[in-house]
């Protein structure tokens, strides 16, 4: 509970505060060797960065204040110039995540991240075995590609952990995801939120649980971060409990109160989070693809500071649907203005795929009177 109390508020309130870009995703490339069933991208075409432009990026944010960036795509893996990217990231002192399918992560490539500092690669992984996994991605033979690539990162000391989206796909193994982590000594983490496509195609969202299928994921999932929370915070088995979870939840996801005014962030796309595509679009984040301004006609702080739509975004950002002003989870909702976007073409709507997340949760974590 201690370490939970113990975050540092005025840093977190400060960025906030300053509308500090601190969190960023760098989609390197829209290409892919996979066909994964659920993909939100959605490429509008056009000619990639080139090196050299993406480590004028890379400057440009270390500047602005960016501390925490994703490689992602796509898949990054396809750029040849990864390598490179990687040690000049590292090399600004950004802590990094590759975040790739890792077919195509051999042991040279495992050898070379063994040497660059405060790097996480994260696996996207969509089953226990190779049956539902090579389904899911479309080809056969990745599932075994990708668990050669996490014995060649834990060989190599790299830090991994696996990234599993949560649908009616594979709820069936979420356990053994997370047992096939844990023998590699890694983590897992689990999401059940599942976006439309990037160009507002829907297709994706049939492969969302239904409501008992998430409250029973929810169920899982809780369980599986209270265990993680014990470790990261050196409490014995047991030594935490629902009420733990929730204040962690409430400070660090759900909830992030602005501690010395007490009000309310909504979303932090477009103020503390961003986006750039392969192209040199601005997003106000990677699941929002409200295109801001471009990094190849103005620089990044420029966008920044003075893009009308980034601007909108906050001024608005207390402005709700009645359906969530009225609303008595509204506090412990995490608002999701990407959702709202992309399922029904205005930031400021209200989106049900959020507030059924929310009740759900709320549920799990033990406030069952507070759900209608």
């Amino acid at each position: 509970m201690e370490a939970i109390k113990s975050i540092d508020s005025e840093f977190i309130d400060r960025i906030f505060r300053s509308c500090i870009p601190y969190s960023g995703s760098l989609e390197l490339t829209h290409r892919c060797n996979l066909s994964c069933r659920h993909c939100y991208q959605f490429s509008p075409g056009g000619r990639e960065l080139e090196t050299r432009q993406w480590l004028r990026v890379l400057e440009e944010l270390a500047a602005a204040g960016c501390l925490f960036l994703s490689f992602t795509g796509g898949e990054p893996l396809l750029r040849e110039d990864l390598p490179r990217l990687l040690e000049a990231a590292t090399g600004m002192d950004y802590a990094l995540t590759l975040q790739t399918n890792a077919v195509l992560l051999d042991a040279p490539f495992a050898r070379m991240l063994r040497g660059l500092p405060n790097l996480r690669v994260d696996i996207s992984i969509y089953g226990d075995n190779p049956s539902t996994h090579d389904r899911f991605t479309g080809m056969e033979g990745s599932f075994a590609a990708a668990r050669r690539a996490m014995e060649l990162l834990h060989d190599n000391d790299v830090p991994f952990m696996l990234k599993v989206t949560v649908g009616s796909f594979n709820l069936e193994e979420v356990e053994g995801i997370a047992a096939l982590a844990g023998g590699l000594g890694a983590k897992a983490i689990f999401s059940s939120l599942i976006f439309p496509r990037n160009d507002r195609d829907a297709a994706p969202t049939r492969l969302r649980l239904d409501d008992a299928g998430l409250e029973r994921f929810l169920n899982f999932e809780t369980e599986y971060m209270l265990g993680n929370l014990e470790e990261l915070m050196g409490a014995g088995a047991g030594g935490l409990a629902y009420d733990d979870l929730a204040l962690y939840l409430r400070k660090c996801a759900v909830d992030p109160v602005q501690v010395q005014s007490e009000e309310r962030r909504y979303c932090g796309g477009g103020s503390t989070v961003f986006a750039i595509n392969p192209y040199g679009d601005v997003y106000p984040c990677v699941a929002f693809p409200l295109v801001v301004g471009n990094v190849l006609q103005d620089k990044f702080m420029g966008i920044w500071k003075d893009s009308p739509e980034l601007l909108r975004l906050r001024r608005q950002e207390d402005e709700l649907p009645l359906d969530c002003k009225e609303c008595d989870l509204l506090d412990k909702c995490a608002i999701c203005r990407a959702l709202s976007y992309l399922e029904e073409g205005e930031t400021m709507a209200f989106s049900r795929e959020r507030c059924r997340q929310t009740r759900a949760l709320v549920k799990v974590l033990g406030h069952e009177e507070a759900v209608s």
